[in-house]
């Protein structure tokens, strides 16, 4: 055969010349020793390399690798590698500007050296919503890790130290039995609620305190817990609390859906604005035009006035005056209250339902029912014609 066992043999070689690594001296590199290809001038006390504007570059540069690129910086004494993005940044550039760059072209820069970190807390809350807000088993809060200090290099390959080598720290906080630590740093509530930082302490409360009604993630939101309104309850809202709402101050605020009990200390006005509905039972002072509607038993101190209420079970005004006055009211329980109606000014109508059975409450009272007011009281209607009392009993 041609070339027999001789060819074979220089077949072999010539691969294994391919595969072996390149290197100063290795053999089929590009770069011939000696050789200035392009010349660079330190900067910045050696933490950067550049090529000097106007300095030509050798066209041969363009065919070269990265490799290539990184063994001729070794030959002219730069320890630092160029990233393979970098290289092909180098390499476009350079076939742009043949002649020479236009200015100063940054070819190498130093490996700063990373200053330690302590750990941090991050809060994981979504955009919009307050971040001490916490729903059950989702978590709401993430320790970073702390970041060691890490040495750097300059482009000669010299140490750079880190101004602070300390032991960076880590957070240690001590949690209330409803909060967990998971595997990968985060914390999670058994309850949903609210969780605030106080020092080391990480503390939980199943009640969402409302101290500045005003936020912007406070306008549209629904609490998966119970609220308390350390103030005013007013402005554009819509909310749907998941729980039991307390409000402290005036009550203004038309939509809102409570899926608890409420407890108002001030009193009910939204000006008949939007409704507010509660899926529980309602303790307030007074109703004043407004648009109400309770599940459960809504018990009333002083007065409702010019409003619209539905209650499905029983509607009690125990205060004084205990006045019913300009209004509709729909009861599927008990009423009970010292006066209802007026003979002027908007009239009132009252509508006693039935129960699931066909029945009528046996123990609603009106003290004073106003001539004028309308009644239903199951399928029988009529108009107050005077003054007088009102009774289911008997």
């Amino acid at each position: 055969m041609p070339g027999g066992r001789n060819a074979s043999f220089l077949k072999c070689h010539d691969r294994r010349e391919r595969l072996r690594p390149r290197g100063k001296y290795s053999l089929g590199s590009r770069i011939e020793s000696g050789r200035k290809y392009f010349s660079l001038r330190i900067t910045s006390s050696a933490l950067s390399a550049v090529i000097p504007k106007g300095n030509p570059v050798s066209p041969e540069v363009v065919n070269w690798t990265v490799i290539d690129l990184n063994e001729y910086l070794r030959i002219e004494g730069y320890k630092i590698d160029v990233t393979e993005k970098a290289f092909l940044e180098f390499r476009k550039a350079v076939r742009k500007n043949p002649g020479g760059f236009s200015d100063d072209y940054a070819l190498l820069n130093a490996v700063l050296p990373v200053e330690p970190e302590n750990a941090t807390l991050e809060w994981l809350a979504p955009l919009g919503r307050p971040r001490d807000l916490v729903t059950r088993d989702i978590p709401f809060l993430r320790a970073t890790a702390p970041k060691p200090p890490v040495e750097g290099r300059d482009v000669y390959g010299h140490v750079l130290l880190p101004k602070n080598r300390e032991v960076p720290l880590r957070i240690h906080l001590q949690l209330d039995p409803e909060i967990v630590e998971d595997d990968d740093d985060t914390y999670i509530s058994t309850q949903s609620g609210q969780v605030r930082i106080e020092g080391q302490k990480l503390r939980f409360s199943p009640n969402y305190v409302v101290t500045e009604i005003g936020t912007p993630e406070l306008a549209r939101i629904e609490f998966p817990c119970g609220v308390h309104v350390k103030g005013d309850l007013a402005g554009i809202r819509s909310w749907i609390v998941n729980g039991d709402l307390k409000v402290d101050g005036h009550w203004s605020a038309p939509d809102v859906t409570v899926h608890g009990n409420v407890k108002a200390h001030a009193g009910i006005q939204t000006n008949m604005n939007g409704v507010i509905r509660i899926y529980g039972n309602a303790d307030v002072p007074f109703v004043q035009m407004s648009r109400l509607g309770v599940t459960g038993n809504l018990v009333v101190e002083s007065a409702i006035l010019q409003s619209e209420i539905r209650v499905g079970g029983e509607l009690r005004l125990r205060g004084s005056p205990g006045t019913i006055m300009g209004c509709t009211v729909d009861v599927f329980g008990n009423l009970l209250c010292q006066k209802a109606g007026s003979d002027k000014g908007r009239r009132t109508s009252i509508r006693i339902h039935e129960d699931i059975e066909g029945g009528i409450s046996k123990v609603s009272r009106v003290a004073m029912l106003a001539r004028g007011t309308n009644m239903r009281v199951g399928s029988l209607t009529w108009t107050a014609k005077e003054d007088g009392f009102f009774s289911t009993e008997g």
